[in-house]
């Protein structure tokens, strides 16, 4: 076979296929012998992935379908709200919190467990909401939400307090502990 070398680079040749080589040691780390997994294989592994996520989205459907038509309850777990939805959960008087983030903020990814940690020890006591702001832009422009994560703390039907940035479950548990209940 005729091998062209232009600029140090072999070309018409690929020397991890070529019958008479072996693949280097750099075609071995990333795979062995450089093959495709067999066609069934890989439609087998496709069906199962849509299969999957055919079963998710059935199990979802309902929930999401029962919180658009506003029944479903937003207490305990944090439930992603509308700006409507929002404005219902306020107007209700209950201690609210409201986590203002963004799908790209580092912080707020950081935020999310703990905010969790933090619904769940106070289970009814506290309604927990989180607003995408880049999907609600016009409820947090109208809240002044200049930094992410804010949360905003309600409690008969008015705002309390904001706070900016991420925090540890124990220390947001101690702080809403103060703003509502002492």
């Amino acid at each position: 076979a005729r091998v062209r070398v232009r600029h140090g680079v072999r070309l018409g040749l690929n020397l991890a296929t070529h019958p008479h080589q072996t693949p280097s040691p750099l075609h071995r780390s990333q795979g062995g012998d450089c093959r495709r997994a067999p066609r069934g294989e890989t439609m087998m592994r496709a069906l199962l992935l849509a299969l999957l996520l055919g079963l998710a989205a059935a199990f979802r459907a309902p929930a999401l379908a029962a919180r658009r038509r506003g029944l479903a309850p937003l207490r305990g777990a944090v439930s992603e709200v509308t700006t409507e939805e929002f404005e219902r959960v306020v107007a209700e008087g209950k201690p609210t919190v409201v986590d203002v983030y963004a799908k790209w903020c580092g912080p707020c990814q950081v935020l999310a467990p703990e905010l969790e940690k933090v619904a769940d020890h106070f289970e009814e006591r506290i309604t927990f909401m989180k607003m995408d702001s880049d999907v609600e832009t016009e409820i947090a422009s109208r809240l002044e939400v200049y930094a992410l994560p804010t949360l905003l703390l309600y409690k008969d039907g008015q705002l309390i307090t904001r706070l900016e940035g991420a925090f540890p479950a124990k220390m947001l548990t101690e702080e809403l502990e103060k703003v509502f209940f002492d």
